[in-house]
Formats: C-alpha cells, structure tokens, sequence
C-alpha cells in the first residue's frame, strides 16, 4: 500500500513539475495564453528601442503619466513608451480590443514601419500586456479585423513586476515551489 501512495504521489508531482514548467515556458505567469513571439525582460526591451523596438504601454493614462520608459539613446519616434491603454483606459474594461488594435497599428505606420516592426508590450506586472500581445499577434482569436504583428513580445516583470528569476529558479521543481497564483486585484 506504501508503494502505491508513492508512486502517486510521484505522478501528481510530475504533472505539477509539468504543468508549472509548461506555464513558465510558455512566459505567463498568470497561467494565461500567448500567442506572441516570446518574452523578453524590461532591460532587454530598454537597451533594443535603440535598435527600432516599439514599445507599447498599456496601463493606464494615469499610471503612465506617473512613469514610463524613456530612451534618450534611440533613434527619434523610439525614445519612449507609446501608451496605448489595454483593457483599461479609465475604468476596468473599458478599452476595445479593435480600438487598442487600430491604435498600434497607427503607431507602427506612423513611424513607417510594417507587420514585422518589432514591438514589446508592457504593463504594471505583466498581466494586462500578455492581453495586449495577443491581441497583437493574433488579432482574429479576440474579434477584431486585422493583420497580425509577427514580432511581439511580452516584457514579463512589467513596469514594477517581478523578475522572471523571481519565478524560474535553478529548477522548475524549485520554481513552483516559490510561485503563488495572485490575486485578480494584482493583476496589472
């Protein structure tokens, strides 16, 4: 009977290694999709405006008031953080993903640059930009018109956010050990 407990034991432990490894790999630590390139960290995403990344930030106007990314470094249209708000403008929901869409999309053009500029999306913690690179990259999944952006990735700390070290230790078994779902009222 010991036996049989453990090797269940066992099996849940793999499923849950698995699953938690799946989670991180796939860049989210919110459990949710991505349909966007990949990750990438905030210094990373900083240090390649200089090389033509559009960065889109999604908080809201007040927040982004209050801070954003500024990169006397790049080239001029790529200094700073384009915010473009996602899903929240004022309130919780009240931005429209066709709307946020068309409004990259005259970012993008208006610094003449095409389908495969590369952008990255930011928020507070990343959650909220995971929403918004989807939304990029794969436009009909979330019911707006549009052609997708090839090249988006998510900054996965966001603006005030954890590292993704914080997350994704030496192993995975160490990092599900560390990694605690949030709760909705801190997702970005």
């Amino acid at each position: 009977m010991t036996r049989i407990k453990l090797s269940a034991f066992g099996l849940v432990a793999t499923c849950v290694v698995f699953s938690c490894s799946t989670a991180f790999a796939e860049g989210s630590r919110y459990d949710l999709e991505r349909d966007y390139a990949s990750e990438i960290s905030s210094a990373k995403s900083y240090l390649e405006m200089a090389n033509g990344t559009v960065m889109i930030d999604v908080r809201r106007l007040s927040e982004y008031r209050a801070g954003h990314p500024v990169n006397d470094d790049a080239p001029q249209g790529y200094q700073h953080a384009y915010n473009v708000p996602y899903p929240n403008i004022v309130v919780g929901g009240d931005q429209d993903p066709q709307v946020f869409y068309d409004a990259v999309v005259a970012v993008i053009e208006g610094l003449a640059g095409d389908r495969d500029t590369p952008i990255t999306t930011l928020c507070r913690t990343g959650f909220r930009s995971v929403l918004a690179g989807n939304i990029l990259a794969n436009p009909s999944k979330y019911g707006v018109e549009g052609t997708p952006f090839t090249n988006v990735r998510n900054i996965w700390e966001g603006f005030v956010g954890q590292p993704k070290e914080a997350y994704v230790g030496e192993t995975m078994a160490d990092s599900c050990l560390l990694y605690t779902s949030p709760s909705p009222r801190d997702h970005g």
